[in-house]
């Protein structure tokens, strides 16, 4: 006689409570809109969530505890998973791998029920299931992209919420609003780049290796060059969240030096952001287009111009309309609140490199200029940072330093505060004896580099057409 069939059973993942119906145990459970707070009460749209893949994930976490290291370099919060006993159990893992315990669904169970959690996440039962409902840990990946990208979701409209209430309320000040909201949608935008969690030093190692090779070839992957071999030479490329310097005396060449700097990046293809507190965008453009013609501008501003003149400034225009849209140009921005929300918003655009003319005009709460200027220095050094963007900065010096035109200026010369060069990654000074030869020899001293090299070069300034080139010697040096 046959034995019986053995009835296959299967079991069902009972249905998921929202937040805020999870009770204690023998609590009634109470009735929930499965809304978080934080969302308006004026919709009845559920948030942005991935049960399924939050599951999957816990799953390949039970299956495998080392995919637990994999979770966490995205996923580095418990508040990334929508359901709360997914939060729980997640936070739990992550205990139990940080203090190297053994991590299946029996000690699992046993670590959330000595923590009285057990029955809050759905018992033993509901731990066997998360397990065997993934085959296997091959799409990982694939879940943590959702959950993540449901997250995001969920903080987007979090910030959303936050704007709407403040805007309702009439509470703070509009700026500040402002400011917060692309503060918090750029930290959103950061998590997807891979902006959170602890450094993979193995991952840092393979992509230095490929630029040291790359180096060894002659090329560069990351970083932007000024365009001036020489300089290049002695200072190497302006990398992610650099702060850098250029300070010198009344006409030594320190807005033409960053508007040739500018120049030479957009003819590259690199989207630059220029902030002129000084010089008006009019002015600016003029610059740009005797630059791009080899041209002297006096003689247009003079009526003097001849038609060869003309030829040349029409080369310089046609120059100009091709790389203005590499070219994003702000006159109108004077303050700490301006300056963030403009820079956000050509990051936005693309801009990945940012110049500042000049620093001790920005204006910034202290007492006096010394706080002023530390204030400004710290904002400009931060926006670095923050955007991971090399952010050139004019500076000018204390005049009363320099006893005659003949004295070379040092770090010591900076004007307002001895902050900017705590807080600078590279310093450039510049000195001109001859102030105004139309063609003049300009000492450019690089005179500090956190990443390396210091150093003196030579350029040369053909002030007219507002233009810089590498010395006719190059890699000449000054003693």
């Amino acid at each position: 006689m046959n034995p019986p069939e053995k009835t296959k059973v299967t079991t069902i993942l009972p249905p998921l409570p929202g937040p805020g119906e999870i009770s204690s145990v023998g609590e009634p459970e109470k009735k929930s809109s499965r809304r978080r707070r934080g969302y308006s009460n004026s919709t009845d749209r559920l948030p942005p969530s991935a049960i399924e893949s939050e599951q999957g994930i816990l799953g390949c976490c039970i299956l495998d505890h080392r995919c637990i290291g994999d979770v966490v370099t995205k996923l580095t919060s418990e508040t990334d998973f929508y359901d709360l006993r997914h939060q729980i159990i997640f936070k739990t893992l992550v205990s139990m791998w940080k203090d190297r315990k053994a991590i299946d669904q029996i000690t699992l169970g046993q670590e959330l029920k000595d923590a009285g959690e057990l029955d809050r996440v759905g018992g033993q039962i509901y731990l066997l299931n998360l397990e065997h409902e993934v085959p296997s840990t091959s799409n990982l990946s694939h879940y943590i992209e959702t959950v993540l990208e449901k997250a995001m979701l969920r903080e987007l409209a979090n910030v959303g919420t936050e704007v709407i209430g403040c805007v309702y309320e009439n509470n703070g000040d509009i700026n500040a609003i402002l400011g917060d909201a692309e503060r918090n949608i750029l930290s959103i935008r950061a998590k997807r780049e891979g902006g959170r969690g602890l450094a993979d030093i193995a991952d840092i190692q393979s992509h230095l290796m490929t630029e040291y090779e790359a180096a060894l070839q002659g090329n560069m992957t990351s970083g932007l060059l000024t365009g001036f071999e020489d300089i290049d030479r002695v200072m190497g490329p302006m990398m992610p969240q650099d702060f850098i310097i250029i300070a010198g005396s009344p006409s030594a060449g320190k807005t033409t030096l960053l508007q040739n700097i500018i120049w030479r990046l957009a003819n590259t293809g690199t989207h630059c952001g220029m902030f002129s507190l000084e010089t008006s965008s009019k002015k600016l453009v003029h610059r740009w287009q005797c630059l791009g013609g080899h041209v002297d501008g006096s003689a247009f501003t003079e009526g003097r111009a001849s038609e060869d003149d003309f030829m040349h400034m029409t080369a310089g225009v046609r120059a100009m309309s091709a790389a203005k849209k590499f070219i994003h140009l702000r006159d109108d921005v004077y303050d700490e609140t301006g300056l963030q929300a403009a820079c956000r918003q050509m990051y936005q655009a693309g801009c990945r490199m940012f110049g500042l003319d000049y620093l001790q005009l920005l204006k910034m709460f202290g007492d006096n200029e010394y706080a002023q200027v530390t204030a400004a220095s710290k904002c400009v050094k931060r926006l670095a940072k923050e955007l991971n963007v090399p952010f050139i900065a004019i500076s000018s010096l204390n005049r009363g330093d320099k006893k005659s035109p003949e004295k070379k200026p040092t770090m010591a010369d900076l004007r307002g505060s001895g902050n900017l060069e705590f807080d600078s990654d590279k310093i450039v000074l510049l000195h001109c004896e001859d102030r105004v030869a139309p063609i003049r020899t300009v000492e450019y001293n690089l005179a500090k580099n956190k990443d390396g090299n210091v150093g003196r070069r030579i350029l040369t300034m053909f002030a007219s057409q507002f233009r810089f080139e590498t010395c006719a010697q190059p890699g000449q040096y000054v003693e």
